[in-house]
């Protein structure tokens, strides 16, 4: 972490970044887990791009400046994650991720990143609210790997500095159990299944009359969760935001809400339905 303008006692100063991305939000107004031992081990990067292809890569969780909004919690005006090459606070600095609450209720963020040719990865995860995806954490806990940015089919991954008072860090097991859920892939949902790895169970969703394309229409209910796999609810077509009586089907099955590397498979509406 630092101040605003990116710097901090102990750090190398950062060499001049360019100007990637910017979001300015505006919306009406967690706590920091140490949980490096409970996160799977890191694989192999080349195997991680293989795997999410030109998708954007969710990671296992997402680090966000803690919650301004959150009652007793007194925070800056603006503050801003150094991300490094290497989990070193003297190590080259190849991004920064800086908030900035410029007036009652205005959130703005920006992503630096020194690379040419890269595009921002920050994730909206709540309510005009942005973070970065989590890669891995250090042993000690003190740092951890964000995937900042992607170039082609590639990622690029830095560290930032943990820090329990200014950031909050949150995993996917944590988050997602809480949500109503949709595949990621609205055009091929995933399959639903008996048990946890067992056959597959038949279920056919509603095509969206909305979506100007193939989509479904449904959502899924978290109901329990078995390692990689969850127990939802099934409705379809999705009927939490329709204000009136509509013919629904359900059905109650097993799916693998985090892939392999334990990337979510699943998705939620970070507003409204």
């Amino acid at each position: 972490m630092s101040r605003p303008d990116g710097s901090a006692t102990g750090e190398t100063s950062p060499a001049p970044h360019k100007r990637k991305a910017a979001w300015i939000l505006r919306a009406a107004a967690a706590h920091f887990l140490a949980l490096a031992a409970a996160l799977p081990h890191p694989t192999p990067l080349a195997a991680q791009d293989a795997a999410a292809g030109s998708a954007h890569d969710y990671g296992v969780g997402i680090v966000a400046f803690a919650d301004w909004a959150a009652p007793g919690v007194e925070l800056p005006t603006a503050d801003t994650l150094v991300i490094h090459r290497d989990a070193s606070a003297g190590a080259p600095v190849v991004g920064r991720f800086i908030f900035q609450l410029p007036e009652p209720f205005i959130w703005e963020y920006e992503l630096e990143i020194a690379e040419d040719g890269v595009d921002g990865n920050a994730l909206e995860f709540d309510y005009e609210i942005l973070g970065l995806p989590v890669d891995s954490i250090g042993h000690d806990g003190e740092w951890i790997r964000v995937i900042y940015g992607t170039a082609g089919p590639t990622y690029r991954r830095g560290w930032v500095r943990a820090d329990q008072k200014r950031t909050r860090l949150l995993l996917w097991p944590e988050v997602l159990p809480e949500r109503p859920l949709f595949f990621r892939d609205p055009a091929t949902p995933g399959t639903f299944h008996e048990r946890p790895g067992g056959e597959r169970t038949g279920f056919e969703l509603e095509l969206s009359p909305y979506s100007g394309g193939p989509a479904f229409d449904y959502r899924m209910e978290p109901l329990e969760v078995d390692g990689r796999w969850m127990r939802v609810r099934i409705v379809t077509p999705d009927d939490a935001c329709t204000g009136e009586s509509m013919e629904t089907r359900e059905r109650i099955a097993w799916i693998e809400y985090l892939d392999e590397h334990h990337r979510p498979r699943v998705w939620y509406h970070t507003r409204g339905c």
